[in-house]
């Protein structure tokens, strides 16, 4: 999966995207990544949960529109989008 990171979260990671070889539920994902890019801890909880204040989209979709057993593959993007992003 691709992870797109967006304004203060690109800043801090320091890239814009972050690829992660991951098959499996979005909670999954999340954290894994979260391991795997600490600075991810701000926005995503150690359950793979997104804290409030973050928006989630998958392939362009807000996760909570989804449904609660999203699968992403090695071909998803996973945009995470701090809400104070900025202009």
């Amino acid at each position: 999966m691709k992870l797109r990171l967006v304004a203060s979260l690109r800043n801090e990671v320091g890239q814009d995207t972050v690829e992660v070889d991951f098959e499996g539920s979005l909670t999954e994902a999340l954290r894994v990544a979260r391991e795997r890019v600490p600075q991810l801890a701000s926005v995503i909880g150690v359950d793979g949960i997104p804290k409030p204040g973050v928006l989630v989209l998958v392939d362009g979709v807000d996760y909570r529109l989804l449904g609660k057993s999203i699968r992403v593959d090695r071909e998803t993007t996973i945009t995470i989008i701090p809400v104070n992003h900025g202009g």
